[in-house]
């Protein structure tokens, strides 16, 4: 699933949005979430809030993702 829909134009360069979408795709099927749903959707507004900062490591972001859908957000 690519995190482009989510990213507001030209908020991220294209190499960020590949990491984020990579992100995204790990996260998801760690989860077992389906492409497009709402849970999904989810997932990729807590990666594009988290990577505001301009912290753009994959395995970073993996983490802190899979930490705050595990704990309930």
């Amino acid at each position: 699933m690519p995190i482009t829909p989510f990213v507001a134009g030209g908020a991220f360069s294209p190499e960020a949005v590949q990491a984020l979408s990579a992100v995204l795709r790990a996260v998801c099927v760690e989860l077992g979430l389906k492409d497009g749903s709402d849970p999904a959707q989810d997932v990729a507004e807590t990666i594009i809030q988290l990577a505001s900062t301009g912290d753009f490591d994959e395995g970073g972001l993996q983490a802190a993702v899979l930490k705050a859908f595990r704990r309930g957000r």
